[in-house]
């Protein structure tokens, strides 16, 4: 699957999922974004992305590449189709 760019952040799909209730196997998301933590973290962010997120995904997120790196990971807590939120992963 190619990127998805949306608002200047780079989205990669790792893997190739399955369709609810019977996927076997979840996609692992990749950001990288020169957005900061805040930014990526704050309602909305993932809201463009709301087509292709399925609850429950990981995401992977390179966030303030052209600055100061930082590397933190997420998972898709709910996804109406409209609105997306993250929690962070533990």
């Amino acid at each position: 699957m190619a990127a998805l760019i949306k608002n200047d952040s780079r989205m990669n799909r790792m893997g190739d999922g399955g369709s609810l209730p019977n996927r076997s196997v979840m996609c692992i998301w990749h950001l990288a974004t020169d957005d900061s933590i805040v930014h990526v973290e704050a309602d909305g962010y993932f809201d463009n992305f709301a087509d292709v997120l399925e609850i429950g995904e990981p995401i992977m997120a390179s966030m303030a590449v052209g600055s100061d790196p930082v590397l933190k990971f997420y998972i898709v807590a709910t996804n109406d189709g409209q609105a997306v939120t993250i929690s962070a992963a533990e």
